[in-house]
């Protein structure tokens, strides 16, 4: 009596082994080609959202058929949004949450807009980090302000990495940042009409 349900067990286990073996096998033939699959429909389903959000309904119907010609319609066109990094004097991040967002205005090019979650007064002076479209040895300006009530200026900074703009302040606020002098030339606009 025994040995029979010592044979029962063995057979039991060794029933057990062959059918993970078996479940194994088949799920490497066939469920992972399966998960490979669903993985390539969510990349597509992915880029085609992201086309329609950024205006592009159908890639048929553009003519030039270059992703290049796309990606540089789009970024003339759109709002593309992307975080802002505020440190501190060791260069240690520091808990603040903001936005940076490329103007799409043809009147003031290269202009983006800073905005955080809160305005808030730091205790300590920090610097916010930004990229945006600029080169090593541009001029940027920084503004408050905005295009109804005029700009004015906050500060000038000379890009010294490239796409990278970095300006010191004590005031978390909305800012704008131009390759554009915005402040000159709205003085010389009012100028001209004003005479």
């Amino acid at each position: 009596m025994k040995r029979a349900r010592w044979v029962v067990i063995v057979l039991a286990v060794v029933f057990v082994v062959a059918l993970s073996a078996v479940c194994l096998h088949v799920y490497n033939r066939h469920g992972s080609n399966q998960q490979a699959a669903d993985n390539e429909d969510a990349y597509y389903a992915a880029e085609e959202t992201l086309l329609k959000y950024l205006g592009v309904d159908d890639k048929k119907d553009d003519a030039s058929g270059s992703d290049e010609e796309i990606v540089a319609d789009l970024s003339t066109n759109s709002r593309f949004t992307q975080r802002v990094t505020v440190k501190d004097d060791n260069d240690e991040m520091l808990p603040y949450s903001g936005t940076i967002t490329k103007d799409p205005d043809s009147f003031y090019p290269g202009t983006y807009e800073i905005s955080f979650n809160q305005n808030d007064l730091l205790p300590n002076k920090a610097t916010v980090e930004v990229e945006m479209d600029v080169l090593k040895g541009d001029e940027v300006y920084i503004l408050t302000g905005d295009k109804d009530s005029g700009y004015t200026e906050y500060a000038v900074v000379t890009v010294d990495k490239y796409n990278t703009v970095r300006f010191s302040t004590d005031m978390l606020q909305t800012y704008t940042l131009s390759t554009t002098n915005i402040a000159a030339a709205q003085e010389a606009m009012a100028g001209i009409v004003g005479d």
